[in-house]
């Protein structure tokens, strides 16, 4: 009993590290006010701007060339996505894949998004999203994704 508790407990714990270590690829909007939906099909609500449902009323969609990053998970047609909400803050939602087209790296910053000095706008501060709270320079070009 203890063994087959203990290899539970083994698998469970590589499946969260596996998990965890998903990488994050970008990939930028081909479509003009793409829905981000909160599930694999048309028959899920779309997200409201802040990520919840129906708070502001305002339907959280793409727009053309906008930059979103997805773990690579694909079901019914549609992407798993992440993408910058208020506050810069990261969501997640499934948009439909015919709108999706991968990006290249940013020429400006090559693809880091930030440069090393202060940025002009908090002075380093970190405390504004202006910098995506990095206190760096963020690249103006790609907006400080680091990718197009």
């Amino acid at each position: 009993m203890k063994r087959v508790f203990l290899l539970l407990c083994v698998l469970t714990l590589t499946c969260f590290s596996v998990n965890a270590q998903k990488a994050i690829y970008y990939l930028k909007s081909t479509g003009q006010n793409v829905n981000v939906r909160t599930g694999p099909g048309k028959h899920y609500r779309v997200l409201d701007c802040t990520g919840a449902y129906g708070s502001d009323g305002l339907k959280a969609q793409l727009y053309k060339g906008e930059v979103v990053g997805t773990d690579g998970i694909k079901r019914n047609g549609f992407t798993h996505v992440y993408y910058t909400g208020w506050y810069n803050q990261w969501y997640e939602g499934w948009v439909a894949s015919q709108y999706l087209a991968p990006t290249t790296k940013c020429r400006a910053c090559k693809g880091v998004g930030v440069f090393n000095r202060k940025c002009p706008d908090c002075n380093g501060e970190g405390y504004h999203s202006c910098c995506n709270f990095t206190g760096k320079a963020h690249c103006k070009s790609c907006e400080g994704i680091g990718y197009k």
